[in-house]
């Protein structure tokens, strides 16, 4: 296929004619005249033999053609604009934008719960933060750097640093286990009412499988509340509502109330370790964003002790079978 000879700097012209949607408000940014501007455009629609706007009185509109090529360059942008800025922080402090996701959980104990001393050793960083229990796509761009399970990376794109393992354990509130006894084997638990992970499964972990302790083989026990966020589940346990599963630095939450603090139940009973690294993108490897903000995770991972369960295990990379809740057994 023959490749077409168009020139960077009259795609940057045409992404900016399509932000302001008008020939005459682009060529005042630009400082030239709208004249040159105009014989840009028609060049390059010629060149690629496609119309990229609708011409209105009112302005411009992207043809369909026009906006994919629009978006393509926007992502471009959005990459020279995160490289200039690696190359800028290369000499110099942390500065610039980073944008980090993890879910709630995890950043409330190794971000929030000390964001200020943070932000002000760097005060030149400025963080935009994504919460959500889904791993994000890195290839995309909808984060630069994260705190997630293991993922599956056949391109060899991401670095991926171990940082911390858990195990999930079930929790309940001192309201409820008065109101309705501790469980002292697994097999109680039928006779309790358990909190379950959504009607998905979660994305990287079985937080259902509190469902299947101490059942016949096939049996699932029936939840007698499910919510699709892992965060919500440990504000219903501290509300009474019944046994839940969690990690156990989300069930030591700093509160003044005495009914808010957790009990372990069944302390003998382990759930699936989960293992988390620090991922981003090979290209920002050395990136003194990136290494300002993990030293610090490392940093409260240690001062904390919340790297109590070992190192990593195989079977943290590998996929991880989820437990439907359609229930063969009714709680109370």
């Amino acid at each position: 296929m023959k490749k077409l000879n168009v020139s960077w700097e009259k795609l940057r012209l045409f992404y900016i004619v399509a932000q302001h949607k008008n020939i005459t408000a682009a060529a005042n940014h630009l400082n030239i005249s709208q004249s040159a501007l105009s014989r840009c455009i028609i060049f390059l629609e010629q060149r690629l033999k496609v119309n990229l706007f609708h011409r209105h009185s009112r302005g411009l509109t992207l043809t369909e053609r026009g906006t994919v090529l629009y978006k393509t360059l926007e992502k471009m942008m959005h990459n020279i604009s995160r490289a200039e800025t690696t190359l800028l922080e290369m000499e110099k402090a942390p500065k610039g934008s980073l944008t980090v996701g993890s879910s709630v959980g995890i950043l409330s104990k190794l971000f929030f719960s000390d964001a200020k001393a943070f932000l002000e050793s760097y005060p030149e960083l400025r963080l935009t933060i994504f919460l959500s229990d889904n791993p994000p796509d890195f290839s995309a761009g909808e984060i630069e750097v994260g705190i997630f399970p293991y993922i599956s990376d056949k391109d060899h794109f991401l670095v991926q640093e171990y940082l911390m393992s858990i195990h999930m354990k079930l929790f309940a509130s001192p309201e409820y286990l008065e109101k309705f006894g501790v469980p002292q084997t697994a097999k109680d638990l039928d006779h309790h009412r358990l909190i379950a992970y959504g009607t998905h499964p979660h994305p990287y972990i079985d937080l259902n499988w509190h469902l299947t302790k101490g059942c016949h083989e096939g049996v699932v026990r029936r939840p007698y509340i499910q919510v699709n966020l892992g965060e919500k589940i440990g504000m219903l346990v501290r509300q009474g509502v019944g046994i839940g599963t969690l990690a156990p630095l989300a069930s030591h939450e700093n509160t003044n109330n005495p009914r808010e603090q957790l009990i372990q139940v069944l302390p003998d009973l382990k759930g699936p370790q989960i293992d988390f690294y620090y991922i981003y993108p090979k290209h920002l490897e050395g990136s003194l964003r990136i290494k300002a903000l993990g030293d610090h995770f490392k940093s409260v991972i240690e001062k904390q002790g919340l790297n109590l369960e070992g190192g990593p295990q195989g079977a943290s990379k590998k996929s991880i079978q989820k437990v439907s809740v359609n229930s063969t057994k009714s709680n109370s």
